[in-house]
């Protein structure tokens, strides 16, 4: 399970397994106030040419173990949401995707929002693809995923 944290990326990337994570006050699943330390999980993200140490706990009674992700990123995802966003932006009002990312990983995400507005909001959805992104967030969906 990934619990979003109020974390600096850079500060995670300088400190590596030193950066002090602030541990959960409940397990997320059971209720539980006992949690322990699991180790660190190599995870990789954009602009960072190493991966990143994210803390890991345990929960004795349930067996759930969460790894800690800083806010800003949807789950399975390298790119900042506000990077996915832009890109997005771009390729509505310019016309093309943004320079120095990678043009089909770009177009991955514009094709998988526009199926999963489809999906989730009707194909008769017409308040706009950017309306769209923003009403898939608010659903708890991610909206440039291509698993529904």
């Amino acid at each position: 399970m990934i619990v979003k944290v109020k974390a600096d990326i850079k500060q995670i990337f300088k400190l590596g397994k030193k950066f002090k994570w602030q541990k959960p006050a409940r397990c997320h699943h059971c209720n539980e106030s006992t949690l322990w330390g699991h180790g660190f999980v190599l995870s990789f993200f954009d602009g960072f040419d190493q991966g990143l140490y994210l803390k890991r706990y345990r929960c004795p009674y349930c067996r759930t173990v969460f790894k800690l992700k800083p806010f800003g990123y949807f789950k399975r995802f390298q790119a900042d949401t506000r990077l996915i966003f832009s890109s997005i932006l771009s390729r509505i009002y310019k016309g093309r995707y943004l320079p120095g990312l990678s043009w089909s990983r770009q177009h991955f995400w514009f094709v998988a929002l526009q199926r999963n507005i489809a999906a989730y909001l009707s194909n008769t959805w017409s308040k706009g693809v950017l309306a769209g992104f923003v009403e898939l967030v608010r659903m708890g969906k991610i909206p440039v995923t291509r698993s529904i």
